[in-house]
């Protein structure tokens, strides 16, 4: 993978209330409320993943049980929060910060020549579908269903109301999610062959009018997916794996020095072409398949004893798998390692603000 960024992963959570007074008007929001609020943040691996963990610790400890209004001194819309958390995190060097309010919608604050907010909104419908052009005997060219899970990506204006993106994504999808729910993808044109990739650029193709319009990610199943941009698709297949470790390099003294384990969300991230008569980048089984040696040499075993993995940090894993798995994986561009959720690294080719959420 080259020309690769390494990226530490951290996430916290915290509770607190706000009221948005700039919300369109008669919006719930405007009233006062409360969330269950996570922020995750990425960052270039010059600082630790302890050195984040412990500042976004104390950021997420200083809104915990909060009033953000007064807090920030202003209304704390997604874009005043992200930008407050981001001017107490500058030393920490982040690349980006993802803010998640409810349980289908984030926002991401990305940190670099210019400083850019966008929002996701995440939609769900159930529906059936076979795949007509695969070999014989797969699975997939049997009639069957999914609950499928579609996240709308979108740019937020500088002098717009993230609040107010929002409710145009919601209003731009409600007419395509009556479309989708309880039918056969099949029957609905062009989606003759409706893989994730298909529906995905088919769900571009619907909100194009869409203003700011950045991505659509699809999910037919919770660990494999796809994401399109208007011009590149990348799936992701992930699996989790039980191992032992010992991190030597920490200081003496330092517990984690000693064998403890984790089960670790394993993320690989595939791009390439859409293949013209299969409809797809890779078939997920085959991704498994492809991985499945490496899986198994770490599955269920003490990393310290595998040449590289002596001190098998969340980082350390991520290159190493990147650097095992890319001869059997074409088109690997990203590799994602949580040792709990949302907190790990990421090894990812290309524009480090890509990286996945």
């Amino acid at each position: 993978m080259p020309n690769a960024h390494s990226l530490h992963l951290a996430h916290a959570r915290f509770e607190a209330a706000r009221h948005l007074p700039n919300s369109p008007p008669a919006h719930p929001t405007r009233r006062w409320h409360g969330h269950s609020f996570g922020l995750q943040v990425a960052c270039q691996s010059v600082h630790d993943l302890d050195a984040i963990e412990a500042g976004l610790t104390e950021l997420s400890e200083a809104l915990n049980y909060q009033d953000l209004n007064a807090v920030l001194g202003q209304p704390a819309d997604d874009r005043a929060l992200l930008s407050w958390c981001h001017q107490r995190l500058d030393g920490l060097s982040p690349v980006w910060l993802n803010l998640k309010t409810a349980p289908q919608s984030w926002a991401r604050w990305l940190i670099g020549g210019d400083l850019e907010c966008r929002v996701t909104q995440g939609h769900a419908f159930e529906a059936a579908h076979q795949l007509p052009n695969v070999p014989p005997g797969h699975k997939c060219g049997r009639m069957h269903g999914h609950g499928f899970g579609v996240r709308i990506e979108c740019g937020v204006d500088p002098h717009e109301d993230p609040i107010a993106v929002r409710q145009r994504l919601d209003r731009a999808w409600a007419p395509l999610g009556k479309r989708l729910n309880w039918s056969c993808l099949n029957d609905i044109p062009g989606l003759e062959n409706p893989t994730s990739e298909h529906l995905a650029k088919w769900l571009w193709d619907q909100l194009a009018d869409v203003s700011g319009l950045h991505a659509i990610a699809v999910n037919e199943t919770p660990t494999a997916g796809c994401r399109f941009d208007g011009h590149t698709m990348r799936i992701w297949k992930e699996q989790t794996l039980d191992a032992a470790i010992k991190l030597v390099n920490l200081e003496s003294g330092d517990p984690r020095r000693q064998i403890h384990g984790h089960t670790y969300t394993v993320r690989l991230h595939l791009t390439g072409p859409v293949d013209d008569a299969l409809g797809w980048v890779f078939d997920f089984g085959d991704v498994k398949t492809a991985f499945k040696p490496i899986f198994e040499r770490l599955d269920h075993h003490p990393l310290y004893t595998i040449d590289g993995l002596a001190h098998a940090d969340p980082l350390t894993l991520a290159h190493w798998i990147q650097a095992n798995a890319c001869a059997s994986l074409p088109g690997l561009c990203q590799v994602d390692v949580e040792h709990t959720p949302l907190t790990g690294a990421s090894v990812i080719q290309a524009d480090p603000q890509d990286a996945q959420q």
